[in-house]
Formats: C-alpha cells, sequence, structure tokens
C-alpha cells in the first residue's frame, strides 16, 4: 500500500470525525489538547516507520471506516470514548474470568500473560470495557501527581502517533499532518493502570491507580481500604503515620521477559508489592468520593521495581514481585472526571500543634462561663462563678510569660520553638460539672507549695486540706479492674460515632473502669470531653483516669491518671495528685516493675501482650509468657498491686490469656480493651460478651488435669490403660495431623492401627469444621515456612475455640533461631494440651531457652541426668499449665507435680524417621478419646508405642530398620484387639516409676 495514500485516508477520516464531534458539548475542551504541544509544526515520520504497516492496514483501519449514520450503539451512556473496541463478551456483559465460553472464541489472546491459565482478552491497548461504568473504586485528592501524554488513545486504533519534528520532506504533496483522528475521539491516555489490590479478581473489583512519578510516596484512599476489608492491616508506625504494605495486582500486564527464578507452575498474577500511606482518614465515606481515583504509586515504590514510563508508547515496562519483566499499558477511564482533576503540587503538611507553652490548668482557676447564666442555677453557684469572673486568667508563671512576650501578635513561642495561641479557649459542656466536682477558688497564691515542671507543661501544686486530695476520687479499694475500657478516638477505631455515647454504652454493657486516652487532641478539647466523660462514669460508680495527663487530669477533677515510661514519672505525679488518686503505670518487663511497684503504683498496665495496631511506640511484644514471668516476680515480691494486661485483647483471646497467664495462684486483676469495644458496633453487648468471658474459663480448660490426678501412683495409671484403649477403639477419634510429607503415610498408619481417625490437613482454614467433629489436632512442626506457621495457628485457634486438646511436637526447635522463633509464636498464639518432643526440643520450649545446640531432628546425647530434666519439665508444665512428654531412652512425663519415667520402647524406634512424630499421633488418639484424665491417656499412649516397639523388634521376621516399620504397625493392631477382648498379658511388661 503507498505510505501517501494511506496518509490521505487519514487526513479524510480525521476531517469526517472533526464534524462530528462539532457537535458535542466539549469539542472545545477536546481539540485544546492540540494547541501548543510541540514548539514547532507537526511533521510526518520517515517512511521507514511503515514498512510492516502493509501487514496489519487492512485490519487496522478497518475500525476507522465509521459512517455518522452508521454510527455503533451503545449500551448505557457510555461516551464516545468506551467504543474504541467492542467484542462480543462486551455486548454480552460477561467477564473474562467468568465466561462460559473461552475467550479465545472472541479475540486474540495477549501473549505472555502471567495469568497462567487465565486467559486474558485484548480488546485494546487503553481501554477494556464493555460498555458500562466501571463499578470499581475510582477516588483521588486532586494534590497527588499526575501524568498525561498527548500522544493519545490513537495508538489503540492502529495509527501511529509518535511524530518526529523535522522529518517531513519538502515536496510532500499532503503536507503536515494533523493528528490521528483517533485522538479527536478519545482524548490523550493518563498514565493510569487498572490493577486489583485483593485476590478476588473479578471485572467488578477492578481499580484505577495512577502512576506517580513526581510524587515520592505511594498513597491509598482509607474508604478503599476499609471498603477492601483491609483495615486490620494498618499500622501506625514511630511517626503516627497510618501505614499498609499491599500487593498491586496488574490485571493487564504482559510478561517480556520471564524470572531467571523460574515461574511456579500454577497460574499467577503480575504484581508489585508496594507500601502506601493511608490518607483521609478523617474524611466522610461519600458516594461521590468512591467515583475518583484511590490510588496513587510514587516514584519509591517505581524505582523498587525499576519501573520505565514509556509516554511514547503509553506503557511503562517493569519488574514484578517474582523478578519478570513486564509490560503494562496505561488506560483511560470512561469518565473524565475520574482523573481530570488530579495534579502534582507541594503539599507541606501543617506542624503538630505543641502544647509546650498550653495554657497551664491551675487548681482555683474559673472556668469560663457562656454569656448566659441558667436560672436554676443555685445562688452559691452563681456566687462561685462571679467570683471566678473576676480572677485573672493568669498563673504566676504565665503571667512573667506574658509580660515577657511581645504585645502584638496572637502567638507567642516557647523554648522549645513551639507555637500555641496565647488566649485559651476552653470547649465546655453544655451542662455545668457537678457541685462537687469543681475547683475551689478561694486559695490565695501565697497557698502554693511549688511549681512542677514536666513533660512541657507548666502545673502548680497545691497543698492538701486535712491530708485530702482536692480532687474527688472514688476510694481505691473499690476499683474493680475486670474490664477496663481505653478509649482511641482515631477515625480508624471509633469511626463516625460519639466517644461519650460510646463510652456511655460500655458501662452499661459492665465496663467497670474507664481511662480517656487521646494523643492528638488539643488540650481544650481534653478537658471538655474529659468533664462529659466524668459525668457520664459517675453516674455508673466508675473511676474516670486520663492517660499520661496529669494537668487534664486535675482539671477534670476525675478518679486519677494512667502514665507511660515515656511520660511524667511516679512520684511527681503522686505528689500533684495526692495520695487518694490512682496512678497506674505501663510495664513491659521485670525491672520496669519493680520500680512501679516500689514507687507506689496502684495498678500496672502489663503489656503489649499481643501486636496491635492501636498502641504507638511499642517497645516489644512480651506474650503470655512475658505477663506472667511478671506476675510470678509480683506474687513472689510480694507487692500490693493490682494488674490489669494491655494489647491484642479481644473476644478470641481474653479468657485463654487469663487462664494461660495465671500461675501458682497468681492471676491478673482485669483486662485492658480497646478496639474491640471502641469499634463495636453494639459496644454495650460487646462489653456484655467480653465481661461473661472474663469471668468464665477457656474452652479448652474443661478437661485440663486436676491437682488429685497429678499425685497417683504407677499401678494406678497402668490400671486405667484397659479403659483408654478400649475408649479409643469405641469412639475412632479423629485425629487431625498438620505434618510435614516425610511422615504423613506412616503417621496415617499408625493411627489406623490404635484405632484412630486419622485426616492429613494442613490448611487452616479446615480446622474450624474438623475441630467441630470432636477429635485432636496434632502440629508437627516438620517444615517451618511463613505460610505454614500462619496455618497452624488458625488451626490451633479452631480447636482451642471448640474445646478439643491439641499436641504439639516442636520438631527440631533447638536447631535453628527460626524454629525457636515459631514455637515461641505457637505457644503464644493458644494453648497446647500436650507438648511432646526430646530433651533438645523441650529444653528449647523452656523460657530462657536451652544452651544445647542442636544438630537436626533427631535427639542428641543426652548432657543432663534424669534429675536435673525431670525438675525441668516440672517447672515447664506448671507455667504452661500444660502435659509435658520428654522422650528418650527414658520417656519423662508430668503435669507439673509428679514426673512419672516409662522405660518401655526398643533401639529401632531412634533408627526410623518419623517414630516420634507418630507418637504424637498416638497421644491425641488417647485424650480425644479420654478428655477426662489426659495424664492417663497420655502415658497410655507412650505404654501401647513402646511395648508394641517391643513386640515388634522381638518376631523372627524382624531383621532391622527396615522389616521393623511394617512389624511395628502390625503390633500396634494386635495390642489394641487384645486389650479390647480382656487380653492384657502385654502389660506386664509396663515399667512405670516415679522420679519425684
Amino acid at each position: 500500500m503507498d505510505v501517501k495514500q494511506i496518509q490521505m485516508i487519514q487526513n479524510n477520516h480525521a476531517e469526517r470525525l472533526s464534524r462530528l464531534e462539532k457537535r458535542q458539548a466539549d469539542d472545545a475542551a477536546i481539540k485544546s489538547v492540540w494547541n501548543s504541544p510541540f514548539p514547532r509544526p507537526i511533521q510526518m515520520p520517515p517512511s521507514e516507520m511503515f514498512d510492516d504497516f502493509e501487514e496489519q492496514g487492512q485490519s487496522l483501519l478497518g475500525s476507522l471506516h465509521l459512517d455518522a449514520e452508521d454510527e455503533p450503539t451503545r449500551r448505557g451512556a457510555a461516551s464516545r470514548a468506551n467504543s474504541v473496541r467492542f467484542d462480543e463478551s462486551a455486548l454480552q456483559g460477561s467477564s473474562w474470568a467468568q465466561n462460559g465460553r473461552h475467550s479465545g472464541d472472541f479475540g486474540p489472546i495477549r501473549p505472555s500473560s502471567g495469568l497462567g491459565n487465565h486467559n486474558m482478552m485484548e480488546r485494546s491497548l487503553s481501554h477494556k470495557s464493555d460498555g458500562r461504568h466501571s463499578s470499581a473504586g475510582h477516588s483521588v485528592h486532586s494534590i497527588h501527581s499526575h501524568h498525561s501524554v498527548a500522544s493519545g488513545r490513537g495508538s489503540s486504533l492502529g495509527l501511529d502517533t509518535t511524530f518526529t519534528p523535522g522529518a517531513q520532506e519538502d515536496d510532500s504533496p499532503i503536507g503536515i499532518p494533523e493528528p490521528p483522528p483517533g485522538l479527536f475521539v478519545l482524548g490523550s491516555v493518563p498514565s493510569i493502570i487498572r490493577c486489583w489490590l485483593t485476590a478476588n479478581f473479578a471485572h467488578d473489583t477492578l481499580l484505577y491507580a495512577d502512576i506517580c512519578t513526581g510524587s515520592q510516596k505511594s498513597v491509598v484512599e482509607f474508604s478503599l481500604i476499609k471498603e477492601l476489608d483491609l483495615v486490620d492491616d494498618i499500622h501506625r508506625d514511630l511517626d503516627g503515620v497510618y501505614r499498609i504494605r499491599l500487593p498491586v495486582y496488574l490485571t493487564e500486564a504482559t510478561v517480556s521477559q520471564p524470572s531467571s527464578r523460574g515461574m511456579s507452575p500454577a497460574p499467577q498474577m503480575p504484581s508489585l508489592t508496594c507500601a502506601f500511606e493511608v490518607v483521609g482518614m478523617d474524611l466522610p465515606d461519600t458516594v461521590e468520593a468512591r467515583k475518583v481515583i484511590r490510588i496513587f504509586i510514587g516514584s519509591e515504590s517505581l524505582r523498587e521495581h525499576s519501573a520505565d514510563i514509556l509516554f511514547s508508547q503509553n506503557r511503562m515496562t517493569l519488574y514484578g514481585s517474582e523478578r519478570e519483566k513486564l509490560s503494562v499499558p496505561f488506560v483511560r477511564p470512561e469518565d473524565n472526571g475520574v482523573f481530570k482533576h488530579i495534579r502534582t503540587m507541594a503539599i507541606f503538611p501543617e506542624k503538630p500543634k505543641l502544647n509546650a507553652t498550653a495554657r497551664p490548668f491551675v487548681l482555683g482557676e474559673p472556668k469560663p462561663q457562656s454569656a448566659t447564666v441558667a436560672q436554676t442555677d443555685t445562688a452559691q453557684t452563681k456566687e462561685l462563678r462571679d467570683e471566678d469572673e473576676n480572677r485573672p486568667l493568669t498563673s504566676p508563671s504565665s503571667e512573667q510569660a506574658s509580660q515577657q512576650a511581645p504585645t502584638t501578635g496572637a502567638s507567642s513561642v516557647s523554648e522549645s520553638g513551639g507555637e500555641s495561641e496565647r488566649q485559651y479557649k476552653e470547649v465546655s459542656s453544655s451542662e455545668p460539672a457537678p457541685k462537687e466536682s469543681r475547683v475551689q477558688s478561694s486559695l490565695e497564691a501565697d497557698e502554693i507549695d511549688d511549681i512542677v515542671v514536666f513533660d512541657s507543661y507548666t502545673l502548680h501544686q497545691w497543698p492538701q486540706r486535712g491530708n485530702k486530695s482536692l480532687v474527688t476520687k472514688m476510694p481505691k479499694p473499690q476499683v474493680n479492674y475486670s474490664l477496663y475500657l481505653v478509649t482511641d478516638s482515631t477515625p480508624a477505631i471509633l469511626g463516625s460515632a460519639d466517644i461519650c455515647e460510646v463510652v456511655e454504652a460500655a458501662l452499661r454493657g459492665g465496663v467497670t473502669c474507664v481511662q480517656y486516652r487521646d494523643k492528638t487532641s488539643d488540650t481544650g478539647v481534653l478537658v471538655a470531653t474529659g468533664r462529659k466523660l466524668h459525668q457520664i462514669t459517675r453516674k455508673y460508680n466508675v473511676p474516670l483516669l486520663i492517660n499520661d495527663r496529669v494537668d487534664v487530669a486535675l482539671a477534670v477533677g476525675c478518679e486519677g491518671v494512667h502514665i507511660g515510661q515515656d511520660d511524667i514519672d511516679l512520684p511527681t505525679a503522686r505528689k500533684l495528685l495526692g495520695e487518694d488518686a490512682i496512678i497506674g503505670v505501663t510495664v513491659s518487663d521485670i525491672a520496669e516493675t519493680e520500680v512501679a511497684c516500689k514507687g507506689g503504683a496502684d495498678y500496672l498496665g502489663i503489656g503489649t501482650v499481643f501486636a496491635t495496631a492501636t498502641k504507638e511506640n511499642t517497645k516489644s511484644i512480651i506474650g503470655i509468657e512475658g505477663l506472667q514471668q511478671i506476675l510470678l516476680k509480683i506474687l513472689a515480691e510480694q507487692w500490693p498491686v493490682k494488674t490489669v494486661c494491655i494489647g491484642g485483647i479481644n473476644a478470641s483471646t481474653v479468657s485463654r490469656v487469663i487462664w494461660q497467664s495465671t500461675g501458682n495462684g497468681k492471676s491478673v486483676d482485669g483486662v485492658a480493651i480497646v478496639s474491640a469495644i471502641m469499634a463495636a458496633k453494639d459496644p454495650e453487648a460487646a462489653s456484655r460478651g467480653l465481661l461473661q468471658l472474663v469471668r468464665s474459663p477457656p474452652a479448652f480448660a474443661k478437661h485440663s488435669v486436676t491437682p488429685e490426678q497429678q499425685y497417683r501412683t504407677p499401678e494406678t495409671l497402668v490400671a486405667l490403660t484397659q479403659d483408654v484403649i478400649k475408649a479409643v477403639d469405641s469412639k475412632k477419634p479423629l485425629s487431625h495431623n498438620m505434618t510435614n510429607l516425610v511422615v504423613q503415610n506412616f503417621a496415617a498408619n499408625v493411627a489406623l492401627s490404635v484405632g484412630a481417625s486419622p485426616i492429613m490437613a494442613n490448611y487452616g482454614e479446615e480446622a474450624k469444621d474438623l475441630a467441630s467433629l470432636g477429635g485432636a489436632l496434632v502440629i508437627n512442626m516438620g517444615t517451618v515456612t511463613p505460610d505454614g506457621l500462619a496455618n497452624y495457628l488458625k488451626a490451633l485457634k479452631a480447636y482451642n475455640d471448640a474445646g478439643q486438646p491439641v499436641v504439639f511436637d516442636p520438631v527440631g526447635a533447638g536447631a535453628t533461631a527460626v524454629r525457636r522463633s515459631a514455637v515461641k509464636t505457637i505457644l503464644g498464639g493458644g494453648y497446647v494440651d500436650v507438648i511432646k518432643g526430646n530433651q533438645s526440643e523441650i529444653l528449647s520450649c523452656i523460657p530462657g531457652g536451652s544452651k544445647v545446640q542442636q544438630r537436626g531432628v533427631d535427639s542428641g546425647e543426652s548432657t543432663k541426668d534424669t534429675q536435673e530434666l525431670a525438675s525441668a519439665i516440672r517447672g515447664f508444665a506448671r507455667l504452661r499449665r500444660n502435659i509435658v512428654v520428654m522422650t528418650g531412652k527414658t520417656d519423662l512425663v508430668t503435669a507439673g507435680e509428679t514426673v512419672y519415667a516409662i522405660d518401655n520402647g526398643h533401639e529401632y524406634l531412634g533408627m526410623v524417621t518419623g517414630t516420634g512424630c507418630c507418637l504424637g499421633t498416638t497421644i491425641s488418639a488417647m485424650i480425644a478419646a479420654y478428655p477426662k484424665d489426659k495424664l492417663a491417656a497420655t502415658i497410655t499412649g507412650i505404654l501401647q508405642y513402646g511395648i508394641a516397639a517391643e513386640i515388634a523388634a522381638e518376631r523372627e521376621d524382624v531383621k532391622g530398620p527396615g522389616t521393623f516399620v511394617p512389624a511395628f504397625i502390625d503390633e500396634l493392631y494386635n495390642v489394641r484387639k487384645a486389650t479390647v477382648t480382656g487380653h492384657t498379658e502385654w502389660l506386664k511388661r509396663a515399667k512405670v516409676s516415679v522420679i519425684f
């Protein structure tokens, strides 16, 4: 085809489409794109660029034959920008992933798609639409970066939009060409891509993301995170910035260069990982706000993936999370309003309002009153108000500061450089504070003892009259810390609810103590809200404490404060508030606990127990183990202090935390709850349910080993063996094994031989249904991966909630730091009834760890005598309230008191992989069938396992470990069948003794 003929065809179509576009109101705006994009007249590219045009010309130009009367029918109110190319699947309203017909029936399949078996249809380079406005989230701040190019969407019509000025020959009869006709119709292509943020790969969940090379950080709207149910993944860093790390699944990416790592055989959606800053948490979630772009990918994330932005080709290239090279096309949303207001501009964050020079609160200082005085006030109240109004709003320290400050200007600068308003404005409640909570104003200036400066606030210490604090409080002995509510006013937790209404609902539900925590509001707001809350808490005879701010507590007149390790020190707070005030202190280790107890703290807030997004500056996650160590220290020292635990406490953890942390009779006095109440749809019902859980033992504790069961003779326990084995044979309990592939087959055969029904299921989501079948769970930590660990925790929670027993085998726990960390995570993530392992594994589970380096999963040489080992596991069992089984030449078993030794077994057991793991399977069958006596059931399982091994090894057909395994399985079955029929001669081999 002649190049010049093609150029003439382009010009003819351009003129025709231009006339059509003049009928529309936005014609001038669309054409204005071309007013001044180039510094000099546009010239056609050299003819070499059209060498391969002959092969594709017919198909590409076919879409340009548009007559005015033959304009294609469009669905809905879609603009012409939506009509680039409609295929059969679009007209049928089907999506690429859900149509019953193969996408190849409708159009060409995009090559090198990273979706594996998920075929993606190529409708156009810049837009895939079925004619409907997308229901995916579109949302944006107008302050974010945006790129738009004048190259247009003509590329999606097969037209070359790359113009090279100066390349036009002087003798060309065509002259300077006009822009490609597609650009008149569609407009330019912004640097926007389509993506998913979750694995819900459906057409109606597609989102638009703006590629912001001018912005360093990546940003996502909170409304979108909430819509996608990802709020729990948000965390707050030390700077107070909310962040979330998410995968961005690139819907239309093509793999131009496979990863050198090798691709997974499973279908993979190309993706990149972005660390987003979450914004808009305080903005209302409206329908209009959802119509614009809410995802912005900044240069920091783009650089991490070596991205190149190719405006001339309307696409970008980058390396995905699997290091495969991807090509991602830019798209043009159907609605111009989605992106037309995006622009790049510098936004300077507001400086935080430092309270370093905030108006101090002074006891005796007046509360500003409204102009209208209620006629119902008593004469005494009116007299007090008149006296207050005549008193100047300054203290000795603030008067001096005001004299030194300039008289002009609205603000003053503090020593720390902070700026604050000079005139204090209090946001007061519409209702007057109770008379008894008002501060006396008749004290003279010479009655001031001293001035104390702390935490950048200036406070006055006033004398106490008659050894009574000036702040009206409840007597400390009456305080009940059982259900301790800590408020959170952030939009992420409180949402649009009113804090006072939430707190009152929680009090109706049974909350016994309230702490008002607000890290961001101004002092005036804190005082006003605190006074409202105090009026509410007094109605329910519940104390109100203020977090950190002693000055606010004094102004509110509440019962006390709670201070952290970085706040005012305890002696100063006590001096300011008096002996009758309640002062709580946050602690996270033994040293902090000792200082707080000796300093006179009334209660301790111990934590953080579990990770949480509501607490900033978390020094460490102490877990249940750390909580228990602090409680035992308090018990040992006999410190008269109350305790509450905080951090990740909710309905699923509260009962377990209280029960598991109890050691030697010492338990926490209460639990501190934040989001489980403050973010609840019904705070009253949530509080009532939590209080019931606080007062009730967890489901798994109903069959815990009793003290009487721990002091029986070996003969008594051996006599119970027959009952246990018969129970297994008759009930055939489920043995749910989460174990490695190496031993799955062996473990299943052992379970069948002892009479159980095995299932090998490593997926945690199945555990809830399996736990309801009444069996037991075996967690065999053979292979440690992040996914595997997450599945273990899900299954552990499911069986704990159902009250079904769990056996934990910490395979190789002493071998690596990763395994030691995994053990700590599992033991902190739920309750296990039996911990079974060899010497090194069990010692690695004990708090403080083991100094013995384990070589692998084998038990290794014994380095301690039996007495030392028995003492170690007894202490561990007491601490964890578990049954501990330490295997070896002599097996040791204890539930925290008597330590039993079992000397049955054979050396062949140590020569076959998986025999230790299968002992856990055997024990699980016993305790599932005989839960009322788990100690006797555990010993029965060890005896049956060890004696069956002895009998198997004595058989003539057993020549070594290889022939031992099938014979061993046979004898496990034979022992069970003999016991059920009353033949218990095998029990004469039992060798059970007491260590102490």
